[in-house]
């Protein structure tokens, strides 16, 4: 169960995975990424690095993580802390900051970087208009954008969902719950480029339900958006696609495998530094692959 409610995220400095609920009083545990062993069997690897607690170094929770695309730092999200702490390359918790105020929140990412905020914000009474937010950090303002794929009160709203955030040098990349595509977005909310990895499930015309409990679902395909050394890496369906940044050329398809076994493993969430990719894979644990420097050529 770690890292259900916040994604794995790794630098120079370790891994870092977030339990469900605070043990020994820790709400982020870091393992060494220094030995080169694979880190199925970790328990005694873990150290406490977030206390749950209002002080300077503390959060009451972690909901939501991201890296930003610059300085390998890692961001941890608090909504009932309304706090974010970072950790830089050398494993330092940095100084606690307040989140922005004045923007309603929702969604499972959250994108920082080089001082802006990406929220996704679509909410049928508060922001109806809009799915998203930039916040910048030094005068807070606020710069709404993209419009609802579904208007507020029809289905499937599911497919205004933001799912999920990753930092790029000018910017965030961001995909959508049933797409197979990802956009590039700059600081002011104008859409640069968009990049296809397959076919996404098509939206079909609004319509009304009765029942809430008929709300149809979404497939999440692509699931984690990270950027590292000029490139993105994308996880779509078991799969890491990395392409250069700023062209946006695939690279390399990787293809995780069980120890050799045949079948595909169910990964659902990546972190990569200068040494390994780590996953999570299903609920069987977390695994390592070291990073071949080739596939970023």
């Amino acid at each position: 169960m770690l890292s259900f409610y916040s994604f794995l995220q790794a630098n120079k400095s370790g891994l870092y995975i977030t339990p469900v609920d605070a043990i020994r009083d820790s709400i982020l545990f870091e393992i060494s990424t220094n030995d080169s062993s694979n880190h199925q069997n970790f328990s005694h690897d873990l150290s406490g690095v977030i206390r749950k607690g209002n002080g300077p170094q503390e959060l009451l929770n972690i909901n939501l993580s991201t890296k930003s695309a610059s300085g390998d730092t890692l961001f941890f999200y608090s909504t009932n802390s309304a706090a974010i702490l970072s950790i830089d390359a050398e494993g330092t918790v940095l100084e606690r900051k307040s989140a922005p105020k004045n923007v309603f929140t929702n969604g499972s990412a959250i994108g920082i970087n080089n001082g802006f905020y990406l929220f996704p914000v679509f909410n049928p009474i508060v922001s109806k208009d809009n799915l998203l937010a930039i916040v910048n950090k030094n005068d807070s303002s606020i710069i709404y954008f993209y419009r609802p794929r579904v208007p507020a009160g029809y289905e499937p709203a599911i497919r205004n969902m933001v799912f999920p955030i990753g930092a790029v040098p000018n910017g965030f990349a961001f995909s959508f719950l049933g797409d197979r595509k990802f956009f590039i977005t700059n600081f002011n909310g104008d859409l640069l480029k968009t990049v296809i990895l397959g076919e996404s499930d098509p939206i079909p015309d609004p319509y009304i339900i009765n029942d809430p409990s008929d709300s149809p679902g979404a497939t999440p395909y692509i699931t984690k958006i990270e950027f590292f050394e000029d490139h993105l890496f994308i996880l779509m369906e078991n799969q890491i696609y990395i392409l250069d940044y700023p062209d946006l050329l695939l690279s390399k398809i990787l293809r995780i495998k069980h120890d050799g076994e045949s079948e595909l493993a169910p990964v659902v969430d990546f972190s990569v530094n200068s040494e390994k990719i780590f996953l999570r894979i299903g609920r069987e644990g977390l695994f390592t692959v070291d990073l071949n420097k080739n596939w970023l050529n």
